[in-house]
């Protein structure tokens, strides 16, 4: 192989394995700086899914109750949920 190694393929082997889902770390407090940093990222993605949705009212309501059910509050779940989101509007696009 290009990397300088032997790699052996074993045929007819199936290999399961489990990851664990770790669910997110709680949110920093709200006056320390990683929160405020945090915080304002958060809402410039959402100010770019605002500008997607064309500010169109009731669907910003719409994305807003479904992230508030899918993310519970938590900044961390938040920030994935709008980058997915962003990431599946411009991939439809």
């Amino acid at each position: 192989m290009p990397d300088g190694k032997k790699h052996v393929q074993h045929w007819m082997t199936t290999t399961y394995m489990y990851v664990m889902e770790l669910p997110p770390p709680p949110n920093p407090g709200t006056q320390t700086s990683s929160y405020q940093w945090l915080s304002k990222y958060n809402d410039g993605l959402l100010q770019d899914i605002v500008l997607f949705l064309g500010n169109q009212q009731s669907m910003i309501d719409q994305y807003k109750q479904n992230e508030a059910a899918k993310c519970v509050g938590n900044i961390y779940k938040q920030i994935e949920y709008r980058t997915v989101f962003i990431e599946t509007f411009l991939e439809a696009n």
